[in-house]
């Protein structure tokens, strides 16, 4: 029985082919709309919301600059 799950990674175990950026990236990604609420409420409230909206362009944003650069 051991024979069959000895090519799976161990539990825990970051695969081989992972690089270490992309690690920073998902969090990156992940925490930006948390970042981009923040800027709209501290913004509008200091300056109007009439263009603090335009902070939630930085969600697509960061996920075209950490995602984007890799081909198929």
């Amino acid at each position: 029985m051991s024979g069959i799950d000895s090519d799976r990674p161990e539990p825990g175990s970051e695969p081989e082919g992972r690089p270490p950026r992309r690690r920073a990236g998902n969090v990156a990604v992940a925490l930006s709309p948390l970042v981009a609420v923040t800027l709209f409420f501290a913004f509008g409230a200091l300056f109007g919301y009439a263009y603090a909206w335009l902070w939630f362009l930085l969600i697509p944003a960061v996920a075209i600059i950490v995602y984007g650069g890799r081909g198929r």
